[in-house]
């Protein structure tokens, strides 16, 4: 048999497969079959503070007393915590593999709260289920950032376990963000690889937007990819439309991150034109090319072993 043993986040995980938060993480019997299938760790069913605050507030509208508000609010939130407390520990009971406890909150004090109850409960790991919907308008995208820094670095000092982060995909900078997480303690950033469709590698359309600066005019400043290009990241795979179909510049400014990377000694950043095909019918393909390097990558990695 394949030995697919590898790691995570300092984690020893027998296979490479990792099932992600989701209905089928949230009751123990389920857990244990996706155990037996083969996952190398499981992510529980994530803890909601906004759910929490929203049964609350159903009580409270149910309720004729409202000076029992904060007793209702109190209780319905120490009874849904102590459930996921309750979850971790039967489900490290059953199962051998590691068990990553997910939350998902609104105000920091109940990060740092919930995460230091989980850790205790026996979590091997935690998620960050961080979904920050910027409301303000006149907020600037490093206003919205700053927000999942400071999250990131409030849980680290309270925990020791390994923090994951979940994010949206919409960053302006993606891998210039993560590389921020990873300062602020989040042990995540330690990818298989990068492998952008059709980014953007010069300063982005909205940040342009935001300092009043022209479109059309490439600009690399602080919030450039290209300008955060360094010698030891890992693998990057570059994927663009073809060049004389895609939006204006946008292989030509991949072409410039590889060349940059190639410059600088990074041996690890690829770059494939897919001819034929435009900004909004090269995602299909460019697929094909991302499972095969994930197939790629998990032979290799079965063969190190």
């Amino acid at each position: 048999m394949v030995n697919l043993k590898t790691k995570f986040i300092g984690l020893e995980l027998k296979s490479p497969i990792i099932a992600g938060s989701c209905g089928l993480t949230s009751e123990v019997s389920k857990i244990e079959e996706i155990a037996l299938s083969g996952a190398g760790a499981i992510v529980l069913k994530s803890i909601f503070e906004e759910q929490i605050n929203m049964d609350a507030s159903k009580a409270l509208t149910d309720n004729s007393y409202p000076e029992s508000a904060d007793y209702i609010q109190n209780y319905i939130r120490a009874n849904t915590v102590q459930q996921h407390i309750d979850l971790v520990k039967a489900v490290k009971n059953k199962v051998n593999i590691p068990v990553i406890a997910s939350i998902n909150c609104l105000r920091d004090g109940e990060w740092i709260s919930f995460a230091s109850e989980l850790e205790k409960a026996g979590a091997d790991a935690l998620e960050l289920n961080a979904f920050i919907l910027p409301m303000d308008e006149f907020a600037e995208s490093v206003e919205v950032e700053n927000m999942y820094f400071d999250i990131v670095k409030h849980v680290k000092k309270v925990v020791k376990i390994p923090v994951i982060v979940k994010i949206s995909h919409y960053f302006t900078n993606l891998p210039a963000f993560v590389s921020k997480l990873k300062a602020y303690g989040a042990d995540a950033d330690k990818v298989a690889a990068y492998l952008p469709v059709s980014g953007q590698t010069v300063t982005h359309f909205t940040i342009r937007k935001e300092r009043g600066l022209p479109n059309g005019i490439p600009i690399i400043d602080e919030y450039a990819p290209v300008n955060r290009v360094r010698k030891d990241t890992p693998p990057v795979i570059l994927i663009t439309g073809d060049r004389n179909l895609e939006m204006a510049d946008r292989w030509e400014e991949n072409a410039l991150f590889a060349s940059v990377a190639k410059n600088i000694g990074n041996k690890k950043v690829t770059l494939y034109e897919l001819q034929g095909f435009n900004h909004g019918t090269v995602l299909e393909p460019a697929c094909f090319l991302i499972i095969n390097y994930i197939r790629d990558y998990c032979r290799s990695m079965a063969d190190q072993k």
